[in-house]
């Protein structure tokens, strides 16, 4: 019938305007291959942020941990300091052994990273400590002898660190001489009202005086001085300033007519030892917190280099 045939039309032009029919032929839904590919991007992404993160973290952790060791337990303790030295750098190169693949490249990096680390931790804790944390604890533990006269022997007093000396000791700087190896390595009888056959202490300094009598070391011209702390050698690896200063004393001895004892105790001239001693924890400390922060830019930087190897690595395989 002529009716039926307009009511009849092609099944498409009605599918077209129906949006259950649209939405169930899934014309608006995304391929499912692109909801897997922004799942990987995104499994990728938490994983290079998780790699970079290990790359900076550990290391920088590692050298934290190491520093702190050197600067506050090396000096009594400084044969577990490098028991762990050297168990952290052989734990480091344990990943180098795995070999290498998609799966062990990341650990390589990482492992290789803390090896740098402990390399570079052990060389600034060594020099923090022989420039300033060793005096430091040595003066804290060593001996402090108090009124002390210039004439008492030496080599009784060889453990000291800090010694008071009596009111009327004093630096004699007409006596003074300065030894040229280098710097001017100065050196004045410490003497009083009482004439002495040797001299058992000297004050010393360098850059502090010309060649002959004359002397502005520290506080030796301070009326309130009456103290010092003891020269002390932190390696015996390192260049022994105490044999130069020998030797200073050796031209006073010609110079000046005035016998030395043999093994002399050899200070700076100050006024309050305490300070010199706080000095040295501040200088340390100090030396302790720069080289942190320096060291985690550092990290930083080596990460950032050490992901993108990481990067082209996994590529290549």
């Amino acid at each position: 019938m002529p009716g039926d045939d307009e009511e009849e039309g092609p099944p498409d032009a009605f599918a077209g305007n129906d949006p259950f029919l649209t939405h169930a032929a899934g014309i608006d839904r995304p391929p499912p291959t692109m909801h897997k590919r922004t799942q990987q991007a995104k499994k990728s992404t938490y994983s290079e942020i998780l790699i970079t993160l290990g790359l900076v973290v550990c290391p920088w952790l590692l050298f934290v941990g190491l520093s702190c060791l050197f600067t506050f337990a090396y000096h009594r303790f400084y044969d577990t300091v490098w028991i762990v030295v050297i168990f952290c750098f052989v734990f480091s190169l344990i990943p180098a052994c795995l070999g290498r693949s998609r799966k062990t490249v990341a650990f390589l990096f990482i492992g290789l990273l803390c090896a740098v680390a402990t390399i570079a931790a052990s060389a600034c804790g060594l020099y923090n400590y022989h420039e300033n944390m060793f005096a430091y604890w040595s003066y804290l533990n060593n001996g402090v002898y108090t009124n002390l006269m210039p004439s008492e022997p030496a080599a009784s007093h060889t453990d000291a660190g800090k010694i008071f000396f009596s009111d009327f000791a004093r630096v004699d700087t007409t006596k003074a001489v300065g030894y040229k190896d280098g710097p001017v390595y100065c050196v004045a009888p410490v003497l009083d009202d009482v004439p002495i056959a040797q001299v058992q202490y000297w004050a010393v300094g360098q850059d502090c005086c010309s060649q002959r009598a004359d002397f502005n070391c520290d506080d030796s011209w301070s009326p309130k001085a009456h103290s010092g702390v003891v020269i002390l050698e932190s390696n015996e690896w390192l260049p022994s300033h105490r044999d130069v200063y020998l030797k200073s004393v050796k031209l006073a001895e010609s110079t000046y007519d005035i016998v030395s004892a043999p093994n002399p105790v050899f200070v700076r001239w100050v006024a309050e030892p305490e300070i010199v001693q706080d000095d040295y924890w501040r200088s340390g400390v100090g030396f302790l917190v720069a080289e942190v922060c320096i060291y985690l830019l550092v990290s930083i930087i080596l990460g950032i280099i050490a992901q993108q190897s990481i990067k082209r690595t996994t590529q290549g395989f």
